[in-house]
């Protein structure tokens, strides 16, 4: 998993948009990408639901889901704070020539 910079949500959001419209995708306009990963489904801000930022889910999205995607955390504080104890943990690690954090478990060699 990799958090996004604000650029890389935009581009993330607009790609997903686009591929809603010609029929490829499901996915919401509401959905704001936070992460890549998991060949490229990113898991979302939820504003589909709340537009009160302190109850907004965090969602797990999949380019084949056709229903409504899991919740990963039930408000961004909880994402962020889960997110931090794994980093912690030793759970990701950071790439520093590529200002990124990573899951461990990935091949390093694709980092390479």
């Amino acid at each position: 998993m990799v958090l996004l910079s604000l650029e890389d949500i935009v581009d993330v959001w607009e790609f997903w948009n686009e591929l809603t419209k010609r029929g490829e995708s499901f996915w919401n306009p509401k959905w704001i990408p936070l992460t890549s990963g998991d060949g490229g489904n990113p898991i979302c801000l939820d504003y589909s639901k709340s537009s009160d930022f302190r109850s907004t889910k965090i969602i797990f999205t999949r380019h084949e889901f056709r229903r409504r995607p899991p919740i990963v955390s039930n408000n961004f504080t909880e994402f962020l704070e889960r997110f931090a104890a794994d980093l912690e943990s030793g759970i990701y690690v950071f790439v520093e020539d590529f200002g990124i954090a990573v899951d461990k478990s990935e091949d390093e060699s694709t980092l390479e």
